[in-house]
């Protein structure tokens, strides 16, 4: 399935935070494309710091998975039991994986029990994230990552749904 990484966040972020979010996101991300090179979402190009979304990948051939964080969810998507959207990364560890975990350090600082952000790694796998944002933010190291169990509901209603979709298709 690959190394991954997961959050909660409301549908829709405030564009005074998201505002917040954008400027802190682009001192990160400035400073991790120093070292480990970044791209749009196909892993050429430059990455998206819209005002309404960011959008980045690691540089071909170290690309995976686009990370994708937007203002508004437009899209119909999945949300947990108190209406938040839900959205994964998987980067299988690949450089850029810094740059995802800074980018939800940010997320988890600013929109505080609003978001939720879970991994496949373990806390100090975010030690590198946490202290990059300490350095240039002044915050990140009070990250906590929620235990994935939180998670399981979600799993399980998926893996449901999943052989629901499975079945209506076999009968059509």
């Amino acid at each position: 399935m690959g190394y991954t990484h997961y959050w909660y966040r409301p549908r829709t972020i405030g564009k005074p935070i998201w505002g917040e979010i954008a400027r802190d996101v682009t001192k990160v991300l400035a400073e991790v494309d120093k070292t480990k090179p970044l791209a749009g979402h196909d892993g050429t190009g430059s990455m998206s710091l819209g005002r309404d979304e960011i959008v980045f990948n690691g540089r071909e051939p170290e690309d995976y998975e686009t990370f994708c964080l937007t203002r508004v969810c437009a899209t119909r998507c999945r949300d947990d039991h108190d209406g938040r959207h839900f959205d994964f990364c998987k980067t299988a560890k690949r450089p850029y994986d810094l740059a995802v975990m800074a980018v939800l350090v940010v997320l988890k600082h600013h929109l505080k029990d609003a978001a939720v952000v879970y991994t496949d790694g373990e806390n100090a796998d975010w030690h590198p994230a946490m202290f990059l944002c300490q350095e240039l933010l002044g915050y990140g190291r009070e990250l906590t990552i929620t235990d994935r169990r939180y998670l399981e509901p979600f799993v399980q209603e998926s893996t449901v749904q999943a052989k629901d979709d499975i079945q209506a298709a076999r009968q059509s």
